[in-house]
């Protein structure tokens, strides 16, 4: 009976030229404090640019041109959870052997889900090969230059990076802990590409936060547009005059990336306390957002996934995601909290609060008029199918739709979590549009 249900499923799913996944996103079981890795691994999904990239990659007869995934058994591991994810019958399902085989593997304990979505995508590609997955579907070119406003002398260098990080609005100057910021040139460093694979942060005061409090500062396409604007670099020596305090430094995008994403940095180190304080500030998202370009054009982009956290500390609290397909049209949002899948409200109906914050928003380009095919390789779809069935034998549910399992809580706020209420069930699954 167990093959006759895997030779039905197998016609019914990969006799048909799929085009997009009908449905968002299955549900991650939380097996001790695990969701921070489950709302990034379900927003990854979720993102059918990285999908069909993914899964063409390793498909066996695919001949794809993309460079050789710098840890292939974890790449491997994420494909078979991504392939479970697209075609089980369950409302949910275990993360267990992605987990272990993660950056932190399954020590039950709470983690920043920036982090670990950096050490994800360094191991499906490095963003500075051209040829790389990272590359193609999360790369954003940017300039970096060093004007002197007394001499004149300017110094530029280009880098790439897989993400954005946007401070908030505070009321000092605001270390950058959690995001990705452009490197300064060195004084005598002469313009070269270089990586942005470890955060680095800029000297005291060379960023120039919004003030704190003003609403028109609060959205993230102010945030961009602040990101992108000149500001001061008091400690910047220049090469051409020897002096301080005249360097501005500027940003601008020369390529964008198929899929955007933004990190609010939310997280900076208090000396005072020697530990991370959390900036509650609340940020309206935009749902669309106009990234301006060098040349001076500008890229248009719809938001397709968030990233919340409830708490006071990036590994502390709870972690869920709100979000809908990258290339589907459908306008709707579903909250993605670990097992539970249930439809929301809004894209920001649960992070207006003062716990609940938005903290990595994902974007993809409006211009990717076709939704990429994304097929998945015989051999991940059979195995996903065999591990639905296999539980079927074994656990054989006596209701129609498989009923949630019950979650340990996080380490602190879980009680804040929002309420999920019933998931999708079986007939929700597996489905592909034609």
């Amino acid at each position: 009976p167990g093959a006759e249900v895997v030779l039905e499923r197998s016609r019914s799913i990969l006799g048909t030229v799929p085009s997009g996944l009908t449905r968002p996103c299955a549900g991650l079981l939380n097996i001790g404090n695990t969701c921070y890795f489950n709302s990034v691994f379900q927003s990854l999904f979720l993102n059918d640019q990285l999908l069909a990239g993914l899964f063409a990659a390793l498909s066996d007869t695919a001949g794809s041109s993309v460079a050789p995934f710098p840890n292939h058994q974890f790449v491997s591991i994420a494909g078979q959870q991504l392939a479970r994810l697209a075609l089980t019958a369950e409302s949910a399902v275990t993360p267990l052997k992605a987990v272990e085989s993660s950056l932190f593997g399954n020590t039950r304990q709470q983690q920043d889900a920036t982090e670990l979505l950096r050490w994800i995508l360094e191991q499906m590609g490095k963003v500075e090969e051209e040829q790389s997955l990272i590359r193609r579907v999360f790369g954003c070119q940017l300039g970096i230059e060093m004007r002197c406003k007394s001499c004149g002398h300017r110094a530029s260098t280009e880098e790439w990076t897989s993400d954005l990080g946007l401070s908030l609005p505070t009321a000092a100057p605001q270390p950058v802990v959690g995001g990705r910021t452009p490197r300064l040139p060195a004084n005598d460093e002469a313009p070269q590409n270089n990586s942005l694979e470890v955060p680095i942060p800029l000297p005291p005061a060379a960023h120039t936060p919004a003030p704190a409090g003003d609403p028109a500062d609060t959205t993230v396409d102010k945030l961009t547009t602040h990101f992108l604007s000149p500001e001061s670099v008091p400690d910047y020596c220049c090469d051409g005059c020897a002096q301080r305090g005249h360097t501005e430094k500027c940003v601008s995008v020369l390529a964008a990336p198929q899929t955007l994403i933004l990190v609010l940095n939310r997280f900076a180190y208090d000396r005072s306390t020697q530990s991370q304080k959390k900036l509650s500030t609340t940020i309206d998202v935009n749902e669309t957002l106009s990234l301006p370009i060098a040349d001076g054009g500008n890229t248009e982009y719809r938001l397709f996934s968030v990233v919340v956290h409830q708490g006071s500390t990036p590994h502390s609290g709870h972690y869920y995601a709100v979000g809908r397909r990258s290339a589907s049209s459908d306008p709707g949002w579903y909250r993605l909290n670990d097992e539970t899948v249930t439809v929301a409200q809004s894209v920001a109906a649960d992070f207006n609060g003062s716990l609940s914050s938005a903290y990595v928003l994902f974007y993809s380009r409006v211009d990717n008029v076709a939704a990429p095919k994304v097929v998945i390789p015989t051999k991940m779809a059979v195995e996903a199918i065999l591990q639905d069935v296999e539980k079927e034998h074994v656990s054989q549910p006596s209701v129609a739709f498989p009923v949630p399992v019950s979650a340990p809580p996080d380490n602190d706020d879980s009680s804040n979590a929002p309420s999920g209420g019933p998931g999708f069930g079986a007939g929700f699954g597996g489905a592909w549009v034609t």
